[in-house]
């Protein structure tokens, strides 16, 4: 698939994104930053917000189909 480079958005607030998730309808985005934050992307609005913070940065992730999100962190045996 090739992009336009001239229709990208740049999001700004959000920390060095690692990984990133898409919701079932494409409206939001879950990513990562390297200071164990998560963030939740609106795409309509742009808007961002972080939602919660890990015991330690996040190394990947997943979305499963009813919208529960699943990190992978490096702090510990927990997911």
């Amino acid at each position: 698939m090739l992009y336009d480079k001239h229709q990208i958005t740049h999001i700004r607030n959000v920390d060095h994104p690692e990984s990133l998730s898409v919701s079932a309808d494409g409206r939001t985005v879950y990513t990562t930053g390297t200071g164990s934050q998560v963030y939740r992307i609106d795409l309509a609005s742009h808007e961002v917000r972080q939602f919660a913070t890990t015991p330690g940065r996040c190394l990947g992730q997943a979305l499963d189909a009813a919208g529960n999100l699943y990190l992978g962190h490096c702090a510990g045996a927990g997911v």
